[in-house]
């Protein structure tokens, strides 16, 4: 989960897991990617166990010279937290699909 750019973003209470696979990266982050930094950002009280491709857990980052945002402190790593609070279909509707 993701904030990279943008004014009064929220992302907050949320449980992010990731087991290592060849597009895994980072659970979460926030980065401001163009233009001036973001304001009214607040990132809070997300539990997060996330490995990435190369089998190290990287849980979260946050971009160079970016200002933290408001609750980043109050996310939480889980290291007992597996793929086992998934449910067994995370997709179960086709919008493809003529029927």
């Amino acid at each position: 989960m993701a904030v990279s750019g943008g004014h009064h973003v929220s992302i907050v209470n949320n449980t992010i897991f990731g087991r290592a696979q060849s597009f895994t990266n980072v659970g979460l982050y926030y980065h401001s990617y163009c233009g001036p930094s973001s304001t009214s950002v607040y990132i809070a009280k997300n539990i997060v166990n996330y490995t990435n491709s190369s089998n190290e857990v990287n849980n979260t980052y946050l971009g160079p010279g970016d200002p933290t945002p408001v609750g980043w402190s109050t996310n939480v790593y889980d290291a007992g937290m597996t793929e086992h609070i998934l449910p067994d279909k995370i997709l179960s509707w086709n919008i493809f699909s003529s029927k």
